[in-house]
Formats: C-alpha cells, structure tokens, sequence
C-alpha cells in the first residue's frame, strides 16, 4: 500500500494573507456591461490525443460570468487582492458577519479556482519556533 503524502493545513493567518489573482491562462474572449465570457485552453492527457486523430476534439473550455461572480472577477481583474480584502469588501457590500463572508467567499473562489479563472498564491510557511 503506497503512503500518502501528509499535508500541513494551512493556519488561519496564512490563509487571509493569500493573494487572489486573475489565471493568466483565462483569455477574455468577450465582455458586456453585465457579463464577462472567458474561454481556457484544455489540456488532454494521452488518450485523447490519440482519439483526437480520429475524432476532433475541442481544445478549450468558455464560462460565461454573469451576477456575482462578474463583479468578484472585476474586482480581482483590477488588482490582485489579498483574502483578507475581499472579506472585509464582502461583509461591506452584503452586511454580513465575518463568519458568514468567510464561509461564503471560501465556496466562490473555490468554485472559480476549480474551473481554473483565477488563482490563490500562499504566502510563505511562518518558521516554527525552536524553543516549543
């Protein structure tokens, strides 16, 4: 039985000093007053270049951003933003507790993060103390 690799869960403090930034790979194809279509370069595995021969394949994947989620690629488009930021803008704008904005905020930028629009940089590991 192979070993699985353990992860380190990310401290609180390091996940609301993570920067929130557009995916460079996400090309804006095209953009209205209150939408934003975006289409990414899919990447096949082996097995479907050969099936590609055969059968032509799409080679990219569009979303169509509308609401919400044009607004909160708006604002990250602008400049990238830092977790805290965009709590703290949520909470603003919806009258929300911390708790609520954070659980909510969490779930939209990991949807967006799944279909590869933007993209979360962790700052570095906090050195653990040597005298613990």
């Amino acid at each position: 039985m192979a070993k699985k690799k353990q992860t380190k869960p990310i401290s609180f403090e390091r996940q609301m000093r993570a920067t929130v930034r557009i995916n460079d790979a996400a090309v804006l194809e095209k953009e209205g007053e209150d939408y934003i279509q975006l289409k990414i370069k899919l990447r096949h595995g082996f097995f479907a270049k050969i099936v590609n021969v055969i059968w032509k394949m799409r080679d990219y994947k569009k979303h169509l951003l509308t609401g919400f989620n044009c607004e909160l690629y708006r604002l990250i488009k602008a400049e990238p933003i830092l977790m805290r930021d965009l709590i703290q803008w949520f909470i603003d704008r919806e009258k929300l507790s911390f708790f609520e904005a954070r659980t909510l905020m969490m779930q939209y930028i990991g949807n967006m993060m799944q279909r590869a629009l933007i993209a979360v940089e962790l700052p570095p590991e906090e050195p653990e103390d040597a005298a613990e």
